[in-house]
């Protein structure tokens, strides 16, 4: 699976040292990996989320987390907010 995620936020939802895609990967069973600063997905500011494991109930508690944290970091779990998804 591969998520688009804004630059500005990229940074909050790493973590300090990585402590929130640690916490990501132990609830999920999945591995996760963002594009480094300034490896953006070609036409945008965003980088790349991939997380990838064994199984769909645990791609989507990943998912699930990235987007509860994301409601976190934008201060407003009420708003709407967009997700992008990459598909092949």
């Amino acid at each position: 699976c591969k998520l688009l995620v804004p630059n500005h936020i990229a940074g909050a939802l790493i973590g300090k040292e990585g402590t929130m895609v640690g916490e990501i990967e132990m609830l999920s069973r999945c591995k996760m990996q963002i594009s480094g600063p300034k490896s953006y997905f070609p036409g945008t500011y965003d980088r790349v989320c991939v997380v990838g494991g064994p199984t769909i109930q645990g791609l989507e508690t990943a998912v699930s987390r990235i987007v509860q944290l994301l409601r976190d970091i934008l201060h407003n779990p009420t708003k709407s907010m967009i997700l992008k998804l990459v598909v092949p």
